[in-house]
């Protein structure tokens, strides 16, 4: 109970500072004379701690639901290096301002497809990469690949990502309570940097509503630490395996590799009673080409609809009334 009670007052804590920054900052940008360069910076921090929070009320949605038993996983054909590049894209530019390498090793020969929850197994490997590099001051942080066939122990096979960093080790004494939910409040100060004490327990607790485990060893040479995600792969029959993944994991090349949007002639309908929601997305979807109308309420939304006759409709599903 006490360490719930810390946790929901650190939790306190970590939603106000973020949207303090927020609101603090957008104050700051309604000044007429900042330069364009500080404008930016300033626009780049905003961002930044939305990101936070989406990911904060992400973490405690999956939470609630896992507590409940009303999480669902759903299993798709999952590429294995998209999944990989994916993720591994989001830290480049962190890993080079802090002059970390960020490697991929295949420990052997991998599906190129796997059957899993690709939402789920993802959030779980930008957690650990995320805890990785954050910890890291020096060195670089690599995944390792590893296919493990089904056997007569197992009957299912497995991949494995694992997450090895050479920055700081977990104390022995804070070990045991690794995946305690609510436990960071014993973590000292220097372990808990900007977490929030959701992380690994949620994903280790993922991990297993997968069928899988996540795991901590404390590297052989006693310089940093190894978290290993282990998810089965399911049916891998008639799936060709892979020796190497090849992607360009430059910052430039995965800026060219993106792909443009284009939804030129496409009519939209937005069906929202938030009037900020409706100027975000009008402006995003027509920024990509697409023709955008606008329904305040769900009725008005319904006579737009069978009238006008539209590609897509955007609908808030818990609007008031």
């Amino acid at each position: 109970i006490q360490a719930k009670s810390e946790f929901l007052s650190n939790m306190s804590h970590k939603i106000r500072t973020p949207l303090t920054v927020i609101l603090g900052f957008s104050e700051f940008l309604a000044e007429e004379k900042l330069s364009g360069i500080t404008k930016s910076e300033y626009i780049s921090i905003i961002k930044r701690n939305g990101q936070f929070l989406l990911r904060l009320i992400d973490d405690l949605l999956d939470l609630s639901m896992l507590e409940a038993g009303k999480l669902e996983i759903k299993l798709d054909r999952t590429s294995v290096s998209d999944l990989v590049f994916d993720c591994l894209s989001m830290f480049i530019d962190q890993c080079r301002k802090k002059s970390l390498t960020l490697n991929l090793v295949l420990a052997n020969k991998i599906p190129e497809y796997i059957f899993t929850d690709r939402m789920r197994l993802r959030k779980i490997l930008i957690d650990i990469l995320s805890n990785a590099v954050k910890f890291t001051d020096r060195g670089g942080v690599s995944l390792i690949l590893d296919y493990s066939p089904s056997s007569a122990v197992s009957d299912s096979s497995n991949i494995s990502f694992a997450v090895k960093d050479s920055g700081v080790v977990v104390p022995k004494e804070f070990r045991a309570n690794l995946f305690m939910p609510f436990s960071q409040a014993d973590v000292d100060d220097n372990m808990r940097r900007s977490g929030t004490g959701l992380s690994l327990d949620l994903s280790r607790r993922l991990a297993r509503t997968m069928g899988g485990d996540l795991t901590y060893a404390e590297n052989p040479t006693g310089v940093g630490s190894t978290f290993t995600i282990i998810v089965g792969t399911g049916s891998v029959e008639g799936v060709s395996f892979l020796a190497a993944l090849k992607s360009d994991l430059s910052s430039e090349g995965q800026e060219a590799s993106r792909t443009k949007i284009d939804l030129k002639g496409i009519k939209v309908l937005v069906v929202d009673d938030n009037l900020d929601h409706q100027i975000f997305l009008k402006t995003c979807l027509e920024s990509h080409g697409a023709m955008v109308e606008i329904a305040n309420d769900a009725d008005s939304g319904f006579r737009m609809a069978m009238g006008a006759g539209c590609d897509l409709i955007l609908m808030d599903i818990q609007m008031s009334g």
